[in-house]
Order: structure tokens, then sequence, then C-alpha cells
């Protein structure tokens, strides 16, 4: 069991019992506000996760033009949020963050009460849960004393119990995109601008530009084989990858940009068997990413990171999403595609469990799949 599935268990565990704790004292921590000069956001998890909150931070913004928003997040996305304007101010969690099991668990315990001290003391008028199953996110929701709390009502949890407002989660059809839009629509923060983003600046370009140029005039695609090192079943498999490379050079003659973090850099040195392959896993920052992967016309891999960063500024993107439902956290935008080769009754189509065994013989995507894709996006 990996650390992702302990935390999770301990969450769903302890969480009830500080939730019927919170709920009898409720009267001695909610304060009464009638105005909204101080909003909190909490959204922990992932890249691909701060990428498709934007468009209802952006609708809060212009709800609240004069208030001063902050958000809580992880380590891993902090950095993200502070480039966005309508941001005011970003508190790190500082909680688990892909250590050894042990010491994610002492970090979370001793961060929380110095967590839950930080934002009580800041007085917030409205807070906002952007987490779908947490009950740490709700209890510290309601534990900041806000007199507004709205967040998700995720099914079997107790956890809506803390907010004064909750929206049903629907697992179907719909993209958690638009599922973060409704969601601030309780407090009336509506938008018709769902466009996803990341900032890339003009020395982010430059970056690019001196990697491009070396490059020959021809179609260049950007692929990732990686993925997080917790759910390896999100990762379709190398020799599929290993099996699409040699198409799209011999196909389309293509230059082909292997990204990826540090700890994907063995992934990409089995991959690289060809001098035309270009590999900048842990060369690139995110918004050195964002550039690089403006100026490819396609992007192909794995439900991760540069997934959502391709779709978000705008690169024909193709998702391979292996085992969960496409429609819930494909590549959003117009004209993407989304591939998976799994059906409803996979454990993992409504969402990664924590527990890579549940799908033993996994039945992935095909390359000829995959191929299809390719020549849709880029014609034949």
């Amino acid at each position: 069991m990996n650390t992702f599935s302990i935390i999770k268990k301990i969450d769903s565990l302890i969480g009830p019992v500080i939730i019927f704790a919170l709920e009898k004292s409720s009267k001695f921590i909610t304060r009464k506000s009638d105005k909204t000069k101080k909003i909190l956001l909490i959204k922990f998890g992932n890249i691909g996760d701060v990428l498709i909150t934007t468009p209802s931070i952006r609708a809060i913004r212009e709800k609240f033009p004069e208030s001063k928003i902050t958000i809580l997040t992880s380590k891993r996305t902090c950095g993200l949020y502070e480039q966005y304007s309508y941001i005011d101010n970003v508190i790190n969690a500082n909680l688990a963050e892909n250590k050894n099991i042990v010491g994610n668990l002492v970090s979370t315990i001793i961060g929380t009460f110095s967590l839950a001290k930080t934002i009580r003391n800041e007085n917030f008028d409205l807070v906002i849960d952007f987490e779908t199953y947490s009950t740490f996110s709700a209890c510290l929701s309601f534990f900041s004393g806000a007199s507004t709390r709205i967040g998700i009502d995720f099914e079997g949890s107790p956890r809506k119990k803390l907010y004064s407002y909750s929206l049903p989660y629907i697992q179907e059809n719909r993209h958690e995109l638009d599922t973060f839009l409704e969601l601030v629509s309780l407090i009336g923060a509506k938008t018709t601008n769902k466009e996803t983003e990341i900032i890339i600046s003009k020395k982010d370009l430059k970056f690019a530009d001196k990697l491009i140029k070396r490059l020959p005039k021809q179609k260049t695609i950007a692929i990732h084989a990686g993925g997080n090192s917790d759910w390896p079943i999100k990762r379709w498999p190398e020799e599929n990858f290993a099996g699409l490379l040699q198409f799209l050079t011999k196909r389309y003659n293509a230059n082909i940009i292997l990204v990826g973090s540090k700890e994907e850099q063995e992934i990409n040195s089995r991959l690289k068997k060809e001098n035309i392959i270009t590999d900048i896993a842990g060369n690139a920052n995110l918004n050195e990413l964002a550039a690089i992967l403006s100026k490819c016309d396609l992007f192909i891999g794995n439900d991760s990171a540069p997934m959502h960063i391709a779709a978000a500024v705008k690169t024909k993107t193709i998702g391979i999403m292996n085992c969960v439902n496409p429609k819930r956290w494909g590549p959003y935008g117009k004209g993407n595609i989304a591939i998976t080769n799994a059906s409803q009754e996979n454990p993992y189509w409504n969402g990664y469990l924590g527990n890579p065994d549940l799908v033993k013989n996994p039945e992935f995507a095909s390359v000829k799949t995959v191929i299809q894709a390719v020549e849709k996006q880029l014609g034949r």
C-alpha cells in the first residue's frame, strides 16, 4: 500500500470522529459576518488539479473584485498558484510531500496544528473547499470560523455537515473543471471563460525558442511516457510508447521531444533509440515546459501534469487515460482527444484509489488506437 492510500485511509477513519466533535462545538467556532472581505480557497493535489481550478478562481475574483483571496495548497503546487494575479496570497500546507510513509505522517501531524492556527487567525469570511473527498479539508474550512463555507458532498462522507452549502458530487461524465465551476456558482460566481491557464513569460519563450530553433523545420511532437510513481496504473506501457515513436519518426519524420521530471529520465533513456529524439526531462521547469509545449504541433502523454499543461497552452493534445473516465479527467478544451480502453466496471473508472493492485490485468489502449488519434490531429 503506498503513501497516498495510507493517508486516504487515515483521513476516512479519523475524519468522521473530528467532524462529530466540531459539530458539537459549532457555536464556539463559527463567526457571523455579513461581508466578504477575506476568502480562503482550499486545493491540495497535483499540477493538473491547479490548472482545472483556474476558471473557477477567475470567476471568484470577478464576483469579489475587492476581496483578498488566499489559497491553501501543497508544496508542489504553491509556486504555480503564486503566479496568478487574481490570487493575493498562497499558504503552503507543508504536509505530506512524497517522503517516506513515516515522514509523511509526522509532517502531517505537526503541520496540521500550525496550519489550523494560521487559518483561524486570518478571520476568513468565506471558504471554498475544492477537495472532493477529504474530511481533512472540510475540517479546516470549518475550523477557520468563516460564516460561509462551501464544498463537495461526497457520497458516504459526513464532510457536508461542515459546510453552509454543498454540491452533490456527480461521478459520471462531468469533467472536474465543470464540477468546480458549479461549486463556485453556489455563491454567485459564474463565468463563460472555461480556459485553463498557465503563465508563460518572455524568458520562458526565449528558453523554448532556443530549443526549437535547433530542430529541423518539420512536425514537432512532445511525448510524456512517465507519470506519478505512486500510481503506476496511470502509465501506458513503455513498449507501446516505443512502437508509437517508431511510427511517428517513420510516418511524419517528426521531431520528438521527450518531457518529464528527473525521476522520469530513466524511462526516457530507454525510449531514445533515434538521434532525432530530444530529451528535456528534468531540465525545464513548469513554465519553461509550457513554453516548449506551446510551440509543438502535438502532445501525446499519460494522464499527468504535462497533459494538462499542453491543453492549457492550446496545443493539440492526446491524453492516454488508461483506467479512468476520460470525460472526467481528460485534457480540457475543444479538439483534444482522451483515450482509454477501460470500462465503467474498472475500479479506477471514477478515480484513483491509491491501490495499483486492484487492476490485475489492465487492458490498455492499443498503439493502433493512439496512431488513429495522431492521424486525426495531424492529418494523414
